[in-house]
């Protein structure tokens, strides 16, 4: 079955059934599921902001839609290669530049270089989480407290000792 009609009826914060995701197709189709339930708090990770799941209008439309939905939306992502996107382009890359107040991207310290996970953690519940950055597969739960904040605990280590990469500083005139 494809995950499109797994995903129907899942209620973030209600929903603990854990869905497999295979291909980039499942995990776009998930996030674009997330996303719109989210309210507060969206944390990514991952080593490319791999362009199967985030270069996408629709994918960038959704995450600009949360951003825009509370002033206190809070967007924070971790991208261990960023140099190779900027100089290629990407959306996601920049909504954030033309939303630096809203979204907040950041390469982690060299103690978290070699964390090889994808994941992404809305409201501190939801979860969409590949244990390889190199491969498709993975999990996408709407409920899962448990991994969520492992998740989040890990993210917020990693947020405190990265870097605002070069390519992203914006200059004040």
């Amino acid at each position: 079955m494809s995950i499109f009609h797994a995903l129907d009826g899942h209620v973030l914060g209600d929903s603990s059934e854990p869905l497999e995701v295979i291909n980039s197709e499942d995990n776009r189709l998930a996030l674009l599921a997330l996303l719109p339930q989210a309210r507060r708090v969206l944390r990514i990770v991952s080593r490319d902001l791999d362009c199967k799941i985030y270069d996408h209008a629709d994918t960038v439309a959704a995450i600009k839609g949360f951003a825009l939905g509370s002033r206190r939306s809070d967007v924070r992502i971790i991208v261990r290669d960023i140099s190779r996107i900027v100089s290629r382009g990407h959306r996601l890359v920049d909504l954030q530049r033309r939303m630096p107040s809203y979204i907040s991207i950041r390469t982690p310290a060299k103690e978290h270089q070699d964390y090889n996970g994808a994941f992404l953690v809305v409201d501190g519940i939801g979860v969409l989480h590949r244990k390889y950055a190199d491969r498709y597969e993975g999990v996408a739960n709407f409920n899962d407290p448990q991994t969520a904040r492992e998740l989040a605990n890990l993210f917020g280590e990693m947020w405190e000792h990265a870097t605002v990469p070069p390519d992203l500083r914006t200059l004040a005139l």
